[in-house]
């Protein structure tokens, strides 16, 4: 039985729903440092995005990344970095949400709901990495290089070094980004993967559209390894 497609304006009703709720808890300060770079924080407001996503699909998880990024770009007008910061935190979400779909694109004869969450979180993780890293460099070297010696201070009162060249600091920088986005790309997934599969054992995506988009994508693998034995 194949998933029913949600319509139009319950896709609309929902981004709305999710967007403003991830707007609401970046602008509640919903977030924790990174204890190795404290600037890096891990945001809460990727949650109900990335919900979203894996309840009802990915044109759903874009749209409400997209209502999150414009919601998120007004109520910090005026901040530090603006328009950049928002944009920022728009790229590491649709980053990962397209490691999501890549690791969904790849099927396997038995796809049990551990190794699916696995593959997606090692490509959006990989995504998240690259995308970030590089702006990160972007940000850091060629945008605001005078952010440097920020980092480089901060980097001696969290860690106690003393880098001393600007490569190594650029290098460090970089490995300890990827490392808080690799922990942000998990902290992301998994908490909406495990309310998405609860939810979806009392049948309410059933009710609302057909079932839930990442239980669907099990199914249908289990219906071809079937179809195939």
């Amino acid at each position: 039985m194949e998933r029913e497609r949600p319509s139009r304006s319950l896709l609309v009703a929902v981004a709305a729903v999710f967007g403003g709720l991830s707007s609401a808890i970046a602008m509640l300060r919903l977030s924790f440092p990174f204890p190795l770079l404290p600037y890096l924080k891990f945001d809460l407001a990727e949650i109900p995005v990335v919900f979203s996503f894996l309840a009802f699909g990915p044109s759903l998880g874009l749209l409400t990344s997209l209502v999150y990024w414009v919601v998120l770009t007004i109520v910090t007008t005026g901040e530090w970095l603006w328009p950049i910061g928002p944009f920022m935190k728009f790229l590491a979400v649709v980053s990962t949400l397209m490691g999501v779909w890549l690791g969904s694109r790849v099927l396997v004869k038995e796809c049990r709901l551990g190794s699916l969450l696995l593959r997606m979180g090692t490509l959006a993780a990989l995504a998240r990495v690259v995308t970030m890293g590089a702006m990160n460099y972007v940000i850091l070297v060629i945008a605001v290089p005078e952010s440097l010696a920020f980092v480089n201070s901060l980097l001696s009162m969290t860690l106690g070094l003393k880098l001393g060249s600007e490569l190594e600091l650029i290098l460090l920088v970089m490995a300890l980004t990827a490392a808080y986005n690799v922990i942000h790309t998990i902290l992301s997934l998994v908490p909406p993967a495990v309310i998405v599969q609860r939810i979806e054992r009392v049948g309410a995506f059933i009710r609302i559209a057909g079932g839930s988009w990442i239980g669907g994508l099990i199914g249908r693998t289990h219906d071809s390894a079937s179809n195939s034995s």
